[in-house]
């Protein structure tokens, strides 16, 4: 235990994890809703592997070297900018129409899309720039940070821009943390509550573009309302159900939704996956791979929405990156895939201030285990997994040529 104090890559997730289940004790506490044992101990696990990867690296490091101001970072963010601006333009034609239509045709052509495919090869430059950037404190950091603000507005219209600001908060909160680590350890009791307010903040931001999405009639009630059916009904019964009471729910249920909600996703998923056949071998979380027609990417995410219908559960399920894990590698697996994505960040860390690849992938696994008590990183978007993949094999490059030069 005391490494996960001392360790800011273990004290954080750890935190993470830690705060999505106050929540998900009070809410099940408050409202006598059932625990299921297994889901306890499943974050235990995804925490001893985690720590796994951490005893089994050495604690070498190289001798730091300044990374000089680099133009052509500068460059990689405009590159990477491209795409954003070619979905924005390309949906002006869309702005009149309703957000709920304007993201269904979204996602119905985004498998096959030129405009897709093109994201997804040039975004990663963007992050590339905003992690070296951010992270050395580089002079064009400022208009680097300004291209990431831009691309989490232009996506308003198609996912609420949420897709991008999560990426791109998770790295900074990555880069923050471990700069802060020492002075977060004196008072995190203060850091805990700032964190609860900005998911608070932030849970009220999702539920009003939930409503200016689809309302709050519907499909959208049912699903919101069936969550927290004790809170539910007698907010509701209380406030004489009134449109002021339904939205005042749709917050509350939101919150819980994308933190203590997790856990409980994650419980049914365990009850019910025997439902379904699956174990896709990476293609699930890094679903640009569905390219090569390996599995039918879609239909397994159908599949996985429908465990949910017996609760009412409809859409947008977040259970944790153990059960998005558990899809590809199954359970088992799961844990292994932690372990592995340890060693990277602990192996990268070793190269932190010498090597730009190493921060790619340093950084990127810190947010991934930063994000992972709420959805895995590299379901979110197929150019964060691909990304990765290319700053491992930058990573990989520059190992090579180091030993060649011993």
């Amino acid at each position: 235990m005391k490494n996960f104090i001392k360790i800011r890559e273990l004290f954080f997730p750890l935190a993470a994890w830690a705060f999505i289940f106050v929540i998900y004790f009070s809410f099940t506490w408050l409202f006598n809703e059932p625990i299921n044992v297994l889901t306890l101990f499943l974050p235990v696990i995804f925490l001893f592997f985690l720590y796994l990867g951490y005893i089994t690296t050495k604690k070498s490091y190289d001798n730091p070297v300044q990374i000089k101001k680099d133009f052509n970072l500068l460059i990689f963010a405009i590159i990477g900018f491209i795409p954003v601006c070619i979905y924005f333009f390309s949906s002006i034609d869309n702005l009149g129409k309703e957000l709920a239509e304007i993201r269904e045709e979204h996602m119905e052509q985004a498998s096959g899309d030129f405009k897709d495919s093109i994201y997804n090869l040039l975004f990663p430059l963007l992050i590339f720039s905003f992690i070296i950037c951010n992270f050395n404190n580089l002079k064009y950091k400022i208009f680097v940070n300004i291209l990431t603000i831009l691309s989490c507005l232009a996506f308003i219209p198609i996912n609420g821009g949420r897709i991008n600001f999560i990426i791109f908060s998770c790295l900074y909160l990555a880069i923050y943390f471990h700069k802060n680590f020492e002075l977060i350890k004196k008072s995190y009791l203060k850091y805990f509550g700032k964190f609860t307010l900005a998911m608070l903040v932030i849970s009220i931001l999702g539920a009003m573009f939930t409503i200016m999405r689809t309302g709050v009639e519907g499909d959208t009630q049912v699903n919101f309302m069936s969550k927290l059916p004790h809170i539910n009904n007698e907010a509701l019964n209380y406030l004489g159900g009134s449109q002021f009471g339904i939205i005042l729910i749709f917050f509350i249920n939101t919150f819980y939704d994308y933190t203590g909600g997790c856990v409980y996703y994650l419980s049914i998923f365990t009850d019910t996956s025997d439902k379904i056949s699956y174990l896709t071998y990476g293609f699930y979380n890094f679903n640009f791979l569905d390219r090569f027609g390996v599995i039918n990417w879609m239909k397994v995410h159908d599949d996985i929405d429908h465990l949910y219908y017996d609760y009412d559960i409809r859409y947008n399920v977040w259970a944790t990156s153990i059960r998005d894990l558990s899809i590809d590698f199954g359970l088992v697996g799961s844990f292994l895939f932690i372990f592995f994505m340890s060693k990277l960040m602990f192996v990268s860390k070793r190269y932190l201030d010498r090597s730009k690849s190493a921060q790619l992938v340093y950084f990127m696994a810190f947010a991934f285990f930063l994000f992972s008590p709420f959805h895995s990183m590299f379901y979110l978007t197929k150019a964060y997994g691909l990304g990765f993949i290319l700053a491992i094999i930058l990573l990989v490059r520059y190992k090579l040529k180091k030993s060649l030069s011993v």
